[in-house]
């Protein structure tokens, strides 16, 4: 945790868990809030900033994407767009999440899923492209208090 927050200046709050092979890239431009837990081998792209909530669980193999190429260009051309995730989401396994998206507070996005365009608050999102399946509880409460396994 003192390696992300301090040598690759991401912008951590207090209680967030970062588990083991996450790979960052431009973390300086990422904010994680209060409470997230970050699965193993994410790949969480920042360049064209990130924004994760609070009390947000994003499972293993994860893959957040704020820059692409435009297919388009003549030159192939980079182009970035921010993605932002709300406050007690769930990110569950292999999903991918493309630039310029944003979740809402209390989304679930199910494994496998590829989320191309905003979600809305308290959604249950799956399939490829994602689309709303059901909804969540809005009351929801829980918080994360940074505990885990260190051997993990």
């Amino acid at each position: 945790m003192f390696i992300y927050k301090y040598v690759l200046k991401i912008g951590m709050q207090d209680d967030v868990v970062i588990y083991k092979g996450t790979i960052f890239r431009d973390g300086f431009r990422c904010k994680i809030g209060k409470g997230t837990i970050i699965g193993d081998d994410n790949l969480i792209d920042a360049r064209g900033g990130l924004t994760i909530g609070s009390n947000c669980n994003l499972s293993s193999e994860v893959r957040i994407w704020t820059g692409q190429h435009d297919l388009q260009s003549e030159d192939f051309a980079f182009e970035s767009a921010p993605v932002t995730i709300g406050n007690r989401c769930w990110i569950s396994s292999n999903t991918i999440i493309l630039p310029g998206v944003t979740i809402g507070n209390g989304c679930v996005i199910a494994c496998g899923a590829i989320v191309t365009k905003d979600c809305d608050e308290y959604g249950v999102y799956a399939g490829i492209p994602a689309k709303k399946i059901g909804s969540r509880n809005k009351d929801l409460a829980y918080t994360f208090d940074g505990g885990h396994d260190w051997l993990l």
